[in-house]
């Protein structure tokens, strides 16, 4: 039985998440502040709920990735903490340095060169953990995923026809929906796409179809509809990053998940959908994106001025190895390590976000970045190697594999950086947890 509230609180969240990209990705402050006061808003409403109905939040199966949540959360928080001088020298020069030329006899100093920036980041990670913990604990039944995934099926082709008007347009333009940037928007478009790739396998699972016989199935047939749709929305907006993520994230999803084999399991279908839907969509995405891997040259790589900046970054990041500049700090620090050849423009992020995380927050911080995604697939993992579910198996599949993009994509980009898709991100983790471990408590029938 699924309480009213619950539904409703449910409904709420994943529409703040996907109406998000509409402000600009979220991407600027006035946008990304109202974003955080409505996600404050609904999570105290959830509080209040769950105490009011003497709910408890039992995270025991959770603990290590609320650990590394709450001390990433945390971080900007410690940085922001006005320590001894005499510490902050010994934890980071740099900042130490930094400060007494402004502040010469101060006996306290943060480890954040900026304080408003890391504050303003603090915030936004609040933020993210809340919708993460919502979806964890809103989503309790099959009914609210399958409307979560109509709400996230329908705004994905939302955003799709609003480019074809676009392109229709002017097909000389940049393709990038509400969005600033069309590698931020095809990292979306990717997410949503694996979404629905998991959609095909759940009902090719359940359905027991083979061969011919599934071009019969009429969800399926929508599905395929879906699928190619959003390839071609992908392929509009030219984003190498995207396509290169999304076909690694494919390969290794299928290496972590999709190659286990469980005894007494059959997935032969599962296994020949999936093989067969990669072969295509690599083969879409390689000869329909042009010049896709013209720019991976030697030449390019040590000309593109993206990898210049990747260059002068590593030289900041080793003045701050351990702590950092201060989390959200990148744009204030930087310029004092941008080579001469740069164009004239204030780089506000690097195009990497775990080289950006190193130089805001330290060796620390990217520790705890980095786990938190590592700890979601372990639990990910174990928990999928024990269902035998074919709905619950193939969104956890599709799910696995928008998160392994996004990991994938942050090498090439600063999509975590866009308040709209890390809220994305971390609505979709928080699904993946809910949603591989559905009804477990009905296991002893063996029916899990």
């Amino acid at each position: 039985m699924i309480a009213k509230s619950e539904y409703v609180l449910l409904l709420l969240a994943i529409l703040i998440a996907l109406l998000a990209p509409i402000m600009l990705g979220g991407f600027r402050p006035r946008f990304w502040y109202g974003l955080e006061s409505l996600v404050f808003l609904l999570f105290s409403i959830f509080c209040l709920t769950r105490v009011v109905q003497h709910q408890s939040f039992l995270i025991r199966d959770y603990k290590p990735i609320y650990l590394l949540l709450i001390a990433w959360v945390a971080w900007p928080l410690i940085q922001l903490i006005p320590l001894p001088a005499s510490m902050v020298e010994i934890l980071s020069n740099k900042s130490y340095a930094t400060y007494r030329l402004a502040q010469p006899d101060s006996p306290f100093l943060p480890l954040s060169t900026q304080k408003f920036a890391t504050a303003d980041e603090f915030l936004k990670r609040l933020m993210y953990v809340c919708m993460f913990t919502m979806m964890l604990f809103l989503l309790r039944h099959q009914i609210q995923l399958r409307v979560a995934i109509v709400l996230i099926a329908v705004f994905a082709l939302l955003h799709s026809f609003y480019v074809f008007i676009e392109y229709a347009a002017d097909p000389e333009a940049v393709v990038r929906s509400t969005y600033t940037n069309r590698n931020h928007f095809a990292l979306y478009i990717t997410m949503s796409l694996s979404l629905m790739i998991g959609v095909c396998l759940s009902i090719l699972n359940e359905s027991g179809l083979r061969g011919l016989y599934v071009l019969l199935n009429g969800q399926l047939l929508g599905m395929f509809g879906i699928i190619l749709v959003l390839l071609t929305v992908l392929m509009f907006t030219q984003s190498r990053g995207a396509a290169v993520a999304f076909i690694a994230a494919m390969v290794l999803t299928w290496l972590i998940l999709g190659a286990t084999k469980v005894r007494g399991e059959s997935s032969r279908g599962h296994h020949v959908f999936f093989l067969v839907s990669s072969a295509v969509v690599t083969s879409i995405l390689i000869f329909g994106t042009s010049d896709l891997f013209s720019k991976f040259t030697v030449q390019n790589i040590f000309g593109d001025e993206r990898w210049m900046q990747w260059r002068d970054s590593l030289r900041l990041a080793v003045d701050y190895w351990l702590t950092g500049s201060g989390a959200g700090t990148y744009e204030f620090v930087f310029p004092a390590y941008k080579s001469a050849e740069y164009r004239p423009l204030v780089y506000h992020h690097v195009h990497n976000d775990y080289i950006e995380t190193i130089c805001n927050e330290g060796v620390i911080g990217l520790t705890l970045f980095s786990g938190i995604f590592l700890s979601w697939l372990i639990i990910m993992r174990r928990t999928y190697r024990s269902r035998r579910d074919p709905f619950i198996k193939g969104i956890s599949f599709g799910i696995c594999l928008a998160v392994m993009t996004a990991v994938i994509h942050a090498f090439f980009d600063f999509n975590i950086q866009v308040p709209a898709n890390t809220l994305f991100l971390f609505t979709f983790m928080g699904i993946g947890l809910a949603t591989i471990n559905m009804n477990r408590r009905l296991s002893v029938r063996g029916d899990t």
